[in-house]
């Protein structure tokens, strides 16, 4: 039998945790409580004890209170499973409170309003990897000759653009090549635009309803440091 089997042998005759992709060897694992409410108690052993709501203990976290920073847009659960529900979504490069360091992947953390919540410790980092810079106006374009100004799906560096992940930007502003982060979503600015100046942002769409369809957004624009 090997390591892989034995794994998800414990994993059915557990009656706390499910087991679907955790780290084991080079395969990605993720272990997950199926609870809908939990108590977390201050154990003053340098350790928070959480409970479901039959008083089973899931897990002990340890105590420590540390600033850490989101590395993707983050869901904030009510609980330590990934189908619980969503106490409030963070952009990425957020600053967190973390307050218990859990072993079993899920930490918990603090709100500005006191509420306790639960993230998976992939997803934080003890430094912020990315910058903020700033609110930017989002609109959106296509190849049609309105919007391309005659290039089509050429974008102004000689490359194809491509739907929801090229966008057009200011240079001077968004150097050329760089990965940009727009409300969780992942972008290349590799195109500019007549009207595009200072803190605005064209992403490219393949069909021409889409242009007026989105709209106008604001969003907080994040690049890699």
């Amino acid at each position: 039998m090997n390591k892989l089997t034995k794994l998800f042998m414990v994993g059915a005759f557990s009656s706390i945790l499910s087991v679907v992709p955790v780290r084991a060897g080079t395969l990605n694992f993720q272990t997950y409580f199926k609870v809908k409410t939990v108590k977390i108690q201050n154990n003053h052993d340098g350790y928070l004890n959480v409970f479901n709501g039959k008083d089973e203990k899931l897990f002990a976290a340890k105590r420590d209170v540390k600033t850490m920073y989101t590395t993707v847009t983050l869901n904030i659960r009510k609980a330590p499973s990934v189908d619980s529900k969503v106490i409030k979504t963070v952009q990425i490069g957020t600053k967190l409170k973390r307050i218990g360091d859990g072993s079993c992947g899920w930490d918990i953390v603090k709100l500005k309003d006191g509420a306790k919540g639960f993230v998976w410790d992939e997803y934080l980092s003890e430094n912020n990897p990315f910058e903020n810079l700033g609110r930017f106006r989002i609109t959106y374009y296509c190849n049609c000759d309105e919007c391309s100004e005659g290039y089509g799906r050429l974008t102004s560096t000689g490359h194809i653009c491509y739907s929801d992940y090229t966008i057009a930007v200011d240079p001077d502003v968004i150097p050329y090549g760089t990965t940009v982060y727009i409300n969780g979503n992942e972008y290349y600015a590799d195109d500019c635009g007549g009207g595009i100046n200072g803190n605005e942002i064209d992403i490219y769409v393949d069909h021409h309803e889409l242009t007026t369809k989105n709209g106008v957004d604001y969003y907080d624009v994040f690049i890699k440091k």
